[in-house]
């Protein structure tokens, strides 16, 4: 869902339409943010933009169809939901 979420927000906020890897990566960099603190550079890539996914990620008819909502949380509070969760959720691989 943070995908869709991150997707949907830079869409209408900065008009910055994302495909469906990049949607993901951003919301991976969001949730590391959240985790890390500040004063930590995060990095992502944007590694497609929206041309193919477009009929589905950004068709709120398709999302109804797949029972995905086309309400969602804005980035502040999602920022604050990855903030909450507990330190246990994050996987670290050495």
């Amino acid at each position: 869902m943070g995908g869709l979420i991150v997707a949907r927000e830079l869409s209408q906020r900065d008009g910055i339409l994302l495909g469906s890897s990049s949607a993901l990566n951003v919301a991976g960099a969001l949730y590391a943010a959240a985790k890390m603190g500040q004063g930590k550079t995060i990095v992502t890539f944007c590694c497609d933009l929206a041309e193919r996914s477009y009929s589905k990620l950004y068709n709120a008819e398709f999302l109804k169809e797949k029972q995905l909502s086309t309400e969602y949380e804005n980035l502040a509070s999602m920022f604050e939901r990855y903030q909450a969760e507990p330190s246990s959720a994050v996987i670290t691989v050495r």
